[in-house]
């Protein structure tokens, strides 16, 4: 996978970028962000977690390192009223982390749990495994009901526990009316399910000079 450092865009020339070509730049990007086996990420799914005197399985899966960020086999399981998920790293170790906080209600949650109806058009191919392979790919079960929209990480407020806010970022992200009406017209494509509902969040959004043309730009590509 590319680094930001080697991934070539000229960002004076997106600002009057128009549609077509930010198809032929996402598709670009696409490609060079794909990550690699053993440069971008490694695998560990030889250790099975086991189970202690006391413990009962719930269900098995996959999850990540929290250090080195490799995949492990992991299990989720109960113990004394809550639910536990372990997994063991290689390098790292046994890590174990409490999942969900009351067991009965994990349970009553689990009934009603839906993958929804997936995604038919995917963006990018099925190489490797979540979630290395992110951005939609053929493996995504979820159709999106409610599509966000980042029109600015500027923002009036500086909330300690917000990531995102540019002052905190440390640069302005803040797409053009092109760009905006590429990346509504992108979602409005996805199969069997576009969204039809869109939520225009930041930052503060309404911090932008052309807010009402980004909710035209929304109407006329479909949203409600």
């Amino acid at each position: 996978m590319a680094t930001v450092e080697e991934i070539s865009v000229n960002y004076s020339e997106l600002l009057k970028a128009d549609i077509k070509a930010f198809e032929e730049i996402g598709k670009e990007l696409r490609k060079q962000l794909l990550p690699k086996l053993h440069e971008d990420y490694e695998l560990a799914l030889e250790i099975e977690p086991k189970l202690k005197d006391g413990e009962h399985e719930i269900t098995q899966t996959l999850s990540l390192c929290p250090s080195c960020l490799r995949l492990l086999k992991a299990v989720i399981f109960e113990r004394e009223g809550k639910v536990w998920i372990r997994k063991e790293c290689p390098v790292h170790g046994e890590i174990e982390e409490i999942y969900w906080g009351d067991y009965e209600l994990y349970m009553r949650f689990k009934k009603w749990q839906f993958d929804g109806k997936g995604v038919k058009n995917t963006n990018v191919p099925l190489l490797t495994l979540c979630p290395y392979n992110c951005g939609l790919c053929p493996r995504h079960k979820s159709h999106t009901a409610l599509l966000n929209l980042v029109a600015t990480n500027r923002c009036d407020l500086s909330c300690w526990y917000c990531f995102f806010f540019a002052a905190r970022a440390g640069y302005v992200y803040e797409p053009t009316l092109n760009h905006i009406r590429y990346m509504l017209r992108e979602a409005r494509k996805l199969a069997p399910v576009p969204p039809k509902a869109l939520q225009i969040t930041g930052g503060e959004p309404l911090l932008r000079d052309d807010i009402v043309e980004i909710v035209k730009i929304a109407k006329e590509e479909g949203f409600t």
